[in-house]
């Protein structure tokens, strides 16, 4: 490796003999550039953010081609800006932003403003996140108050700085002068990207901030796969290893739990874009299944305003969160987690009891943290919980710095006191610190650039000791560890690398899916995937591309965790199926398999018999089923998710069934006409009709239709007329049987007119028709229990008599009775049958018989 210490200029750096330390001594550090004899050479000017964490910034010149990558601002000293001076005179081609933290993009107005022309390319969801940074510092500029960034520009910068802002894809080819570029997740928050440049002179890679493991918010880090030959590293936890993140993660609950339990107040200081999400997860997961108590959790800060954008940007967060996107009210709120609405809402909170307050800033700088800080730090029962980096000079820091290890345990604490919020406040409350950290540590690191294997690494973003404990652990020979004000040159030859833009795609979309196949619960290995695709072995820069031209395309997504892992989306997972997306929301609302799952319970019919499989991009269904003795066949149905093909195969089978009904007019009863219906009763009429007649027989026939039962009534009268009404539709068959007798109590009036109406008025249409008969009719037994309803018969039964046959087939011997208003039981013949319920109904239809021979089912003399 090599390493560069202290800072002087004028002096060319030298290296000692038999090390990799360079020693400098430069105010300007120029580096050698290696292998530069003959090939022309890159040059990087790092303005600022090289030895500290703030104003991170540099200015990569190749050739005639000046790109700048990131533009912050500090957080604490005098100068707040980059040092820009390097700047004059130039033509910039591009500004290039890794992700929307302040220290990287705080300077993009004042920038915009020098360089009106150059364009800044960023990805979609830092832009609208640098937007709402841009917009709250300008906000807070004319409050007076401060979170955490004093604003260096006016409204009109901001204005040009949109404007000039361009969305750039994840893994999508751009060119700028002489460089290729490609942004790739970087893990860290929404939106982050580590940029690579392809030049003529080498490959580079700026990591940005960057994390390796997957978060509640966005899926772990992809390595990318295109070649590298210089790596400019952040080193912020360069020194550190992380807290287990779900330990951490225990830990944080658990604290809140006890505070919680004791009736204090929490407060979460969160960096408002990425941690504060983070906690809202957790919080909301541990509320939902019971590991907080039911306290309402409020939500402050430009904390409220960044969750709005993670709605936005669904493709860049993880598989869970995009779901909660997508099906849930609000993926970060529910009933127990709310935002705050104004200043009054905050001086309620505090004088409510126990609860949960996350709010930015992070560091307690300023913003609605601060303000909670100060009224909350001199409770003993209250918390102030921090979830990461803080600053030397910050509040936060502050706070943590108040803790003395050295106190024996159970001795009362001196008294403290802490400045916050343009104020000093006594400090009584436990504090304490959490490892949420959204940057990888030293172990990640290594393991990332070590994976890579580039010819020089630059060590940015961090202080001297981080710095000093990552290049250790590096195995590269060429570790430069940067300084404000380095400039270092570089050029490497081209013979061990494959040029990216080689790796050009011209991907059919349906033959694309056709290899993927349809959504399913197990992911596909993208190595497997990119062997199909070009079958052979493919390298892992050919396999990177395809990867990403199917994400570009929407087909796929990488698993959060293990991103070597492919997910197929489904057509409501991605917007280019809209087609199928539509079809599959429509088959959803109208649930053909659930109809048809109800009609089979009606007609009492089995039910259908599913088959699935897979064609191509498709999941396939079929259903049969054999009704009213017609076998009936869906054939094969196809749809891009499993649900959809077997929704539409119930469809078919519904309009096979509609086919083989009776043919015949088919009434649908409105609200209206069942009102009346209920009242007037007209099936109980007609009921009462047929006793009074004797030799009547009244039967009802049955269809099953979508949208419920249909039911007809026959009349037969003694002498063989006949009569049939249309059918009539309700959800429920009683009222379609009410619909069907009330036509049918028309036509007895016209044979008895000494029956009166009663009052039933059913309009009906069409013509009476002689529709053949479908199995369903009227059971005997349901007719019994109507004649007792309607007190024609005082009580009715069923006894068994007897069991015969072997205990495991056994054979019922039974008998019905029916009980008049006077005079004797009445008892059917014995009827056998192997089971109960079958030999009730036999019974029944035994026992009409006895009744209509003893004339207790019609006549003007009769029992009844």
């Amino acid at each position: 490796m090599a390493w560069l210490v202290g800072t002087s200029p004028g002096i060319i750096p030298v290296r000692l003999p038999g090390t990799g330390i360079y020693l400098v001594s430069l105010t300007v550090t120029q580096l050698p550039a290696h292998n530069s004899v003959d090939h022309p050479s890159l040059q990087l000017t790092f303005l600022g953010g090289a030895a500290e964490i703030g104003a991170s910034s540099c200015l990569l010149q190749l050739g005639s081609t000046n790109l700048l990558i990131d533009a912050g601002i500090r957080f604490k000293g005098e100068s707040k800006l980059p040092d820009l001076a390097p700047l004059q005179g130039l033509h910039l081609d591009a500004i290039l932003v890794t992700h929307a933290h302040t220290d990287h993009t705080g300077a993009l107005p004042v920038l915009s403003e020098a360089f009106p022309a150059t364009p800044i390319y960023a990805t979609a969801p830092t832009i609208d996140l640098v937007t709402i940074l841009t917009r709250d510092a300008l906000k807070l500029m004319n409050s007076g108050d401060a979170e955490g960034d004093i604003p260096l520009y006016s409204e009109k910068q901001v204005e040009k700085m949109q404007a000039a802002m361009i969305p750039q894809p994840a893994n999508q080819r751009l060119e700028v002068g002489e460089a290729v570029i490609h942004f790739f997740p970087a893990s860290h928050i929404l939106g982050a990207a580590m940029i690579h440049l392809e030049t003529p002179t080498g490959n580079l890679l700026f990591t940005g901030d960057y994390n390796v493991t997957s978060q509640r918010t966005v899926p772990a880090l992809t390595r990318p796969a295109l070649p590298v030959d210089m790596v400019i590293t952040e080193s912020t936890y360069g020194n550190r290893l992380h807290e287990e993140r779900k330990q951490a993660e225990e830990r944080l609950l658990l604290q809140i739990r006890t505070v919680l339990d004791r009736g204090g107040k929490v407060l979460v200081p969160a960096f408002a874009i990425g941690r504060a999400q983070e906690i809202l997860l957790i919080l909301k997961d541990a509320l939902r299944h019971g590991r907080l108590p039911e306290v309402p959790v409020f939500v402050d800060g430009m904390v409220r305003s960044v969750c709005e954008v993670y709605r936005r940007h669904e493709n860049w967060v993880c598989r869970p969160l995009a779901k909660a996107i997508r099906h849930d009210d609000h993926p970060f709120y529910s009933n127990g987690i709310q935002r705050v609405g104004s200043f009054k809402d905050r001086e309620k909170i505090l004088s409510q009891g126990a609860c949960v307050i996350v709010a930015s800033s992070g560091m307690l700088t300023g913003g609605a943290s601060a303000f909670y800080a100060s009224k909350l730090a001199g409770n003993e029962l209250n918390a102030i919980l921090l979830t990461g980096y803080q600053d030397e000079e910050s509040p936060g820091s502050a706070l943590l710095k108040l803790a003395d290890p050295a106190m024996p345990a159970g001795k009362k604490q001196a008294a403290r006191s802490l400045k916050v919020a343009g104020k000093t406040v006594n400090v009584g409350c436990t504090f304490a610190t959490y490892g949420l950290s959204a940057h990888a540590d030293r172990l990640q690191m290594v393991a990332l650039l070590e994976a890579m294997r580039p010819r020089t690494i630059v060590l940015v973003h961090g202080d001297a000791e981080a710095k000093i404990a990552l290049a250790g652990s590096l195995s590269c020979r060429d570790v430069i560890s940067a300084d404000n004000g380095t400039v270092l040159q570089r050029s490497f030859r081209k013979n061990r690398r494959t040029s990216v833009s080689g790796h050009s795609l011209d991907i059919d979309l349906q033959t694309a899916r056709n290899l993927l196949g349809p959504p399913g619960d197990v992911p596909l290995r993208a190595r497997q995937v990119g062997e199909a695709w070009f079958g052979r072995i493919v390298s892992k820069e050919e396999l990177a591309a395809l990867v990403s031209k199917l994400e570009e395309l929407g087909l796929v997504v990488r698993d959060d965790e293990r991103r070597s892992l492919l997910w197929v989306l489904a057509p409501g997972q991605t917007d280019c199926l809209e087609e199928e997306a539509s079809l599959e929301a429509e088959m959803k609302e109208a649930n053909y398999k659930g109809k048809l799952l109800e009609m089979c319970m009606r007609a009492q019919a089995e039910m259908p018999v599913a088959e699935f499989g897979e064609e191509g991009a498709f999941h396939t269904a079929r259903l049969q089923m054999v009704f009213q003795d017609t076998p009936l066949d869906s054939d094969v149905c196809h749809a891009a998710g499993k649900k959809t093909a077997e929704q539409m195969a119930a469809k078919v089978v519904l309009d096979l069934i509609e086919k083989i009904q009776v043919v015949g007019t088919v009434h649908s009863l409105s609200e209206d006409e069942l009102s009346t219906l209920r009242l007037a009763n007209p099936k109980g009429k007609l009921l009462e009709w047929q006793t009074k007649h004797p030799g009547v027989m009244v039967d009802y026939e049955h269809r099953v239709q979508t949208t419920g039962l249909a039911a007809q009534v026959r009349i037969v009268l003694p002498g063989g007329m006949s009569f049939e009404s249309d059918f009539y539709c309700a959800a429920k068959k009683k009222m379609a049987q009410q619909g069907a007798a009330a036509e049918g109590l028309k036509w007895a009036e016209s044979q008895s007119p000494d029956l009166p109406s009663g009052g039933v008025t059913i309009s009906v249409g069409g013509e009476h028709n002689t529709a053949g008969k479908m199995a369903g009719s009227t059971s005997p037994q349901i007719t019994l229990n109507e004649m007792r309803q309607n007190g024609i018969i005082k009580d009715f039964g069923f006894r068994v008599l007897q069991t015969i046959g072997p205990s495991h087939q056994p054979v019922f011997v039974m008998e019905g009775w029916v009980q008049a208003e006077s005079g004797p039981e009445l008892k059917s013949e014995s009827v056998q049958s192997s089971s109960k319920k079958q030999g009730k109904q036999d019974a029944a239809r035994a026992l009409m018989k006895v009744m209509m021979d003893a004339g207790m089912c019609g006549g003007e003399t009769g029992h009844i």
